[in-house]
């Protein structure tokens, strides 16, 4: 079964909040077909889902001929919270939820948190919804000698919680991309990928950190600048052995383009992006 390429709408937040329906043409256009969209219910939320209902959102990608393959949620969420997600996802006809992201102050904090994600995904697996959880280079510290990502993987149910890869982050936390996508296996149905510029001398981002100090949004939020990100195939990573040890060791079904900041138009980046990975998912298939 062939790869398939798809979109983190985070890419084109901007361009989607000014136009819907044109942002998601113009992205059936350049040849994405599926996609990911946030979907978080707080007035502050970027994609303003509070004012777009599911019923509405599966209207316009249907015209745009694209398919919600999975959505991004919070990590915390009260019961009733999980309960509209659940019925968003029924109405929307998506069947994937990710969580993207947490930070953690130590080894009980994993625990803890892998108990949490054993408890939502049982009850999102009853409604027939996937559960995933997302990385950043977090994952990849160490407490009581595994790393975050080891924790989760021995302490989660594989029917209740797979996982989506972002490939630049699992390496900017020096991650042996073989090596955890062996232990992934059929864990990994989804990847992000993203490319690292070629000045970038520091990849591995915890040998610049202090690594028995917890790590925190304030270790985060000087990487959120376009100095660490550039558009598949402009960058250094070498992204067409990546695809080939994917195929390898994983059951991965979608590669999805995430462009966490965009100096250029959004449009055009992911455009750029998707030519780049088709290019490179073809060679590999040749």
């Amino acid at each position: 079964m062939s790869i398939k390429i798809g979109l983190q709408m985070f890419s084109v937040r901007n361009k989607f909040n000014e136009d819907r329906i044109k942002t998601l043409q113009d992205l059936s256009t350049i040849g994405y077909k599926h996609i990911e969209i946030p979907i978080d219910f707080q007035s502050d939320s970027v994609f303003n889902i509070n004012t777009l209902s599911a019923s509405d959102l599966k209207r316009m990608t249907e015209t745009a001929g694209i398919q919600v393959l999975a959505t991004h949620i919070p990590g915390e969420l009260k019961e009733q919270e999980l309960n509209d997600i659940i019925s968003y996802h029924k109405e929307l006809g998506c069947y994937r939820a990710i969580i993207p992201m947490m930070l953690f102050q130590g080894a009980h904090d994993v625990i803890a948190f892998s108990k949490r994600l054993n408890e939502y995904g049982k009850k999102l697996w009853t409604h027939g919804i996937q559960l995933y959880y997302h990385n950043h280079f977090q994952e990849f510290q160490k407490f009581d000698g595994k790393t975050v990502y080891e924790i989760l993987l021995e302490n989660t149910n594989p029917d209740y919680l797979k996982f989506e890869l972002d490939m630049y982050w699992a390496i900017r936390g020096g991650a042996n991309v073989e090596q955890l996508l062996k232990q992934l296996g059929n864990r990994c149905e989804l990847i992000h990928i993203k490319d690292l510029p070629h000045p970038i001398s520091s990849i591995n981002i915890l040998e610049t950190l202090n690594e028995e100090k917890a790590i925190t949004l304030h270790d985060f939020m000087p990487l959120f600048n376009s100095d660490n990100f550039v558009e598949i195939g402009q960058g250094k990573l070498d992204i067409k052995e990546i695809i080939k040890l994917v195929k390898e060791h994983t059951a991965t079904k979608y590669i999805i383009v995430e462009q966490d900041v965009i100096t250029i138009d959004e449009i055009k980046s992911v455009e750029i992006s998707f030519s780049a990975l088709s290019d490179l998912l073809d060679a590999e298939y040749e």
